[in-house]
């Protein structure tokens, strides 16, 4: 099965870079959630703050990740599959 992603040449470039940024995705989220338990347990004063400051950051890392997504939805939306001999059936 092949998977053909019509784009135009001047997409080419900055698609692969989009999807190396969402790739990184998972560890972002787990740094994030790392550092809350971190917070969560720590006896520190300055705990509220800095979570204060990590919840910034991750909607500001959502808001990014939002326009990541709005940049590859019609670029994965026009994918066509090949599948000449039908050995993997339809995508589900």
């Amino acid at each position: 099965m092949i998977i053909y992603m019509p784009m135009q040449a001047s997409e080419v470039e900055p698609t692969r870079k989009l999807m190396g940024l969402m790739a990184q995705f998972p560890t972002v989220f787990w740094n994030y959630a790392n550092s809350i338990a971190e917070l969560m347990l720590s006896d520190d004063e300055s705990a509220g703050e800095q979570l204060a400051q990590l919840v910034a950051a991750m909607k500001a890392d959502a808001e990014k990740a939002e326009g990541i997504r709005r940049t590859l939805a019609p670029i994965l939306a026009r994918a066509e599959i090949s599948d000449p001999d039908a050995r993997k059936g339809g995508l589900q």
